[in-house]
Order: structure tokens, then C-alpha cells, then sequence
């Protein structure tokens, strides 16, 4: 599965935010592109993005704040982790890794 480098820095943001989530304070957009490497401008797009879909919550102003209630994010995606994972056998795992061998053909480079 490729990630694009907005999905990347999503991750990032959203992981960077839970780890200093106190329930109460923002974080400010310009301390979250420094810890994490990224450019600020390119984190606002991204943070906005997640911001529209209810993942975050913002606050205007020369701060430029960031802040989510991620507790319910981070279960549900453990809940999907788990079903996938609960649900998938060591034989299955085996007839897959056999089915990519047999579809993968030799190639050639002169």
C-alpha cells in the first residue's frame, strides 16, 4: 500500500497530536511542523483537511492552534486493526503469499 505525502504528514500530525493531547490545550501548527519535519505552510492544507472531516478542532489567530479529541479515532482504528487481524488465519496468509508467487513473471532487462 503506497501513502501519499499528504496522507504521510497526516499520519504525522494526527500521531503527534495524540501524543500531546490533554484534552484541553491546542497545539500550535508551527511547533507540530517542527517536531514532525514538515513544511508549515503544507501541514495548514493538511490540518484544515481534517478539520473538515471532524477529526480536529482549530482556533483562529496568530497562534494558529490544532487540536482533536482523538480517543475515538484511535479506537476505532485498533477495532479495525483487530478485525482484520482477528479475522485472517496463518493459512490465509499462506494461500495469499502462494497466489502472488504463481501471478509474478520473470522479466527481462537487456
Amino acid at each position: 500500500m503506497r501513502v501519499s505525502a499528504k496522507g504521510e504528514y497526516a499520519i504525522k500530525a494526527m500521531l503527534d497530536l495524540a501524543l500531546c493531547d490533554d484534552g484541553l490545550t491546542l497545539q500550535p501548527i508551527q511547533d507540530i511542523a517542527r517536531r514532525q519535519g514538515i513544511p508549515q505552510r503544507y501541514l495548514e492544507q493538511v490540518l484544515l483537511g481534517l478539520k473538515r472531516a471532524g477529526f480536529l478542532h482549530s482556533r483562529r489567530g496568530s497562534a494558529g492552534d490544532a487540536g482533536g479529541d482523538l480517543i475515538h479515532l484511535w479506537r476505532a482504528m485498533s477495532d479495525a486493526v483487530n478485525s482484520v487481524v482477528d479475522a485472517t488465519t496463518l493459512d490465509d496468509l499462506r494461500r495469499q503469499a502462494v497466489e502472488r508467487r504463481a501471478s509474478t513473471k520473470p522479466m527481462y532487462h537487456i
